[in-house]
């Protein structure tokens, strides 16, 4: 199984009132083509306490599974849109992909 975490801090000295988030129709895309199709097992998310950091979890079954997912054309253009976004409003990203 692969876990990808996508995990996005927020500057504590900037007023950012939120994190990007997608809308309704991406989670029905990924629940659509990801989890219904079995290649995504899990998909969470968490805020720290502070709410400073937000992490997302995605579990893939397999390895293609998750080159499907970051090689998806939708999803490659919600990645633009929340780059952009974090961007302007100065909130740092990583993503980290390991072999569970």
């Amino acid at each position: 199984m692969i876990k990808l975490e996508l995990i996005s801090v927020r500057p504590m000295s900037r007023n950012v009132d939120r994190f990007h988030t997608s809308d309704d129709g991406i989670r029905e895309y990924i629940k659509k083509n990801f989890q219904d199709t079995g290649k995504l097992v899990s998909m969470t998310s968490s805020t720290s306490e502070d709410y400073s950091t937000q992490t997302r979890t995605f579990i893939f079954k397999s390895k293609s599974g998750y080159e499907d997912f970051v090689k998806d054309d939708i999803l490659q253009y919600q990645n633009l849109l929340r780059e952009r976004y974090n961007m302007y409003h100065k909130i740092a990203f990583k993503q980290l992909v390991t072999e569970i």
